[in-house]
């Protein structure tokens, strides 16, 4: 089934606050605002930002996935989005696109940080209009790959066996993203004919 992208409006944002408060209230979820970014490349592919954790426990060092972190107990996600993007890989707001919000996923935690078990994944997708070249924060990361859109599962599955449930839920939301993204560059190359 695919993920719908929803586009960012005041309704949205209170339903995520809410979603956000649930989560501390039932500590149970850590809530974690996810960065899909990307980037279009020459031609049509498009290429996803994805980094490697250098924060995660012994046996999960070289953690790969998108952007993240975690959502403050009275924090707005949209602002713990941007400022995880800025901490990890040192992309400044201007410098992106919000373009919607993919939806939710619950993972466990490999960290159990603040005492949560696991993790509630709020997916976004950006678009990127910087520089491929980034500065990262090797307090946060140790580093960062462009990935094709059709080399970007592949990818994920690779790394699959470690961390099922987190993995399987990013695939289906880069599924989505992709479908999503290639329907629309399609539209706008059939509105410009």
């Amino acid at each position: 089934m695919a993920i719908r992208i929803q586009k960012i409006t005041l309704k949205l944002q209170i339903r995520l606050k809410r979603q956000v408060a649930a989560c501390y209230r039932g500590k149970e979820f850590r809530p974690t605002a996810v960065a899909i970014i990307y980037v279009r490349g020459i031609g049509s592919p498009f290429e996803y930002l994805t980094v490697t954790s250098v924060r995660e426990p012994h046996e999960y060092f070289g953690n790969h996935g998108p952007p993240k972190g975690g959502v403050g107990i009275r924090e707005n996600i949209l602002k713990a989005l941007f400022r995880e993007i800025k901490e990890e890989v040192g992309i400044d707001r201007s410098q992106l696109v919000l373009e919607g919000y993919c939806g939710t996923a619950g993972v466990k935690s490999s960290s159990n940080k603040g005492g949560f078990p696991k993790k509630k994944y709020f997916f976004f997708l950006l678009r990127y209009t910087g520089y491929l070249n980034l500065t990262i924060q090797e307090s946060e990361i140790s580093g960062y790959k462009w990935i094709l859109d059709n080399r970007i599962r592949p990818y994920l599955r690779s790394l699959k066996a470690r961390r099922v449930t987190k993995y399987r839920a990013l695939i289906k939301v880069y599924r989505s993203v992709t479908r999503h993204l290639k329907a629309q560059s399609c539209a706008t190359r059939k509105e410009k004919e």
